[in-house]
């Protein structure tokens, strides 16, 4: 019970300081399919910022890995609010199929990092516990990969998530 809370306050503020970035004018980047629960929050906030004009420029991009793209491909216009971007690599001969996942999220997270101002990271699994994340969880991977690109790193986390520790002295 006290987990969902939890999570359910994580989500709320997330999704606040969404809505301000977006206010503002920034530009948010995040990886998730475009089903997942967060991709309808957030493309509520950009629906209601371009109510007065919907050619307006969007100020979301959703990046997809390689293997969560649906086959057959959907076509560029997914989510009318937030532009859907899918990054492909080339894969090795002889890739397993977890081996396939692992490079597609690396990539992903490489791509979004090579292209992000700041890195905002919340909460996070503290062990593996997908089969992409063998050698780290991603919110790990995303705060070295922002770390070691130099670029400025936020990090959040509360009970017992990879934030927490990421910012535990």
């Amino acid at each position: 019970m006290v987990a969902v809370s939890l999570k359910k306050k994580v989500t709320d503020a997330f999704l606040q300081v969404c809505g301000i970035l977006v206010d503002a004018g920034h530009t948010l980047m995040y990886a998730r399919w475009v089903d997942a629960g967060y991709t309808e929050h957030l493309r509520r906030i950009e629906e209601a910022r371009h109510a007065d004009n919907p050619n307006a420029e969007r100020h979301q991009i959703n990046y997809v890995p390689d293997y969560l793209w649906p086959d057959p491909d959907p076509g560029e216009e997914i989510n009318q609010w937030i532009r859907t971007v899918r990054v492909m690599r080339v894969h090795a001969d002889g890739e397993s199929a977890v081996d396939r996942i692992i490079g597609d999220l690396t990539a992903m997270r490489q791509h979004m990092t090579r292209r992000a101002d700041v890195r905002v990271v919340i909460g996070g699994a503290l062990r593996p516990g997908r089969p992409g994340e063998r050698l780290a969880p991603g919110t790990v991977e995303e705060a070295y990969l922002a770390a070691r690109a130099g670029k400025p790193l936020i990090v959040a986390g509360g009970g017992y998530s990879a934030g927490s520790v990421l910012t535990d002295p």
